[in-house]
């Protein structure tokens, strides 16, 4: 029921226009609860989001992998448009229609997607404000880290260049150890955390571009936000 402004990390309701929530809303229970309530809620939502992925997965294999009709359509679908350096022939034709036949997993879908997304954006909005208390209380804390971050992923970088240079050993408990100093400072990004790892998914790519294309009609640019609602 809500619209998320990106700009002024605000939720709005779409009917009312009203605010629903915002970054205030952290900054209150920052001012309630201390780092460690936040850290703890945040934690919290890595848990939450886990567990959508799993339930994700079980999904896409028991509607995707599983149905003959969907293997069937996204196989056909897949050899219809190679080459993949040409444009596709008649594509309205062959991507609605390969829409209209997996129109039942577009639902669990997307409400997987939304699920995560929304988790996703308030991660963001409590590393902002795990961040920005960091800086004000503890300053020198806050630049320790960030220069041994940098140092640290510099080092790294430099190993995948040059494998006989240094790298952190599998029972060196370091990197485990300033991933959780940094998410409790909020040096990091939610988007690019690896949450759950898995072997390689059938069409998955398809299957994305496809509930994309499916997606975008109900999409409309509005011109006051500034976005696409």
């Amino acid at each position: 029921m809500t619209c998320h402004i990106d700009q002024l990390n605000t939720w709005y309701d779409i009917k009312t226009h009203q605010e629903v929530t915002s970054s205030h809303l952290l900054s209150e229970i920052q001012t309630t609860l201390g780092t460690f309530g936040v850290n703890g809620l945040d934690r919290l939502l890595c848990f939450m989001i886990v567990k959508e992925l799993q339930n994700f997965l079980s999904m896409f294999q028991k509607i995707i992998l599983r149905d003959r009709t969907v293997q069937d359509t996204l196989k056909a679908l897949t050899t219809a448009v190679i080459p993949l350096k040409s444009i596709v022939a008649n594509l309205n034709k062959i991507y609605f229609s390969a829409i209209a036949k997996t129109q039942k997993i577009w639902t669990s879908y997307f409400e997987a997607i939304m699920k995560v997304g929304q988790m996703q954006i308030l991660r963001q909005q409590i590393a902002n404000e795990l961040n920005y208390s960091c800086q004000f209380d503890s300053k020198h804390l806050a630049a320790a880290l960030e220069n041994l971050n940098t140092a640290l992923l510099a080092d790294i970088k430099a190993h995948y260049q040059d494998p006989s240079l240094p790298y952190p050993k599998e029972d060196n408990t370091l990197l485990y150890e300033i991933t959780a100093y940094l998410e409790a400072a909020g040096i990091h990004n939610p988007l690019n955390k690896i949450y759950i790892t898995t072997k390689r998914l059938s069409y998955f790519p398809v299957v994305n571009f496809l509930f994309l294309i499916s997606q975008l009609p109900k999409l409309q640019y509005n011109k006051n936000l500034g976005q696409l609602v």
